[in-house]
């Protein structure tokens, strides 16, 4: 999930300096499931890195979050794509060993199709969301 820079610094408002906040603001922008989620990321990160100093302004504080951030969610990407290549490894296999050479041929020529319409698709759900937009 894409996080604004705005959330990333209520959030690291929320938790260095709570005081500084009005509860209906607060309560109204932790409403929001991705609010909460963003809270959590930044709460863990704070908590491992909490023998660390950074510099007086907080601006490195910051950077390293957003980073830390974005390595967590390329973690995760990459990890779902690994599980998704070992199925259709998995898939392949098994249709080569148990059904026939052919019908692995078709598994393959179908997935060539399959790229092609997916890959359609999205384009034109882009194009449509900047269209909306």
């Amino acid at each position: 999930m894409d996080y604004k820079d705005d959330d990333i610094e209520f959030a690291n408002r929320l938790l260095a300096r709570r005081e500084e906040l009005n509860d209906e603001e607060v309560t109204a922008w932790l409403k929001e499931k991705d609010h909460v989620e963003l809270l959590d990321e930044i709460a863990a990160i704070r908590q491992k890195l909490s023998r660390q100093s950074y510099g007086e302004s907080g601006e490195e504080e910051f950077l390293y979050l957003e980073k830390s951030i974005y390595d967590r969610k390329s973690r995760r990407m990459t990890l779902r794509w690994s599980i998704a290549a070992s199925i259709i490894l998995l898939v392949g296999l098994f249709v080569g060993r148990t059904i026939s050479v052919d019908a692995l041929a078709a598994v393959g020529a179908a997935g060539s199709i399959m790229f092609l319409i997916v890959g359609f698709a999205q384009g034109v759900t882009n194009g449509l969301a900047i269209v909306v937009a």
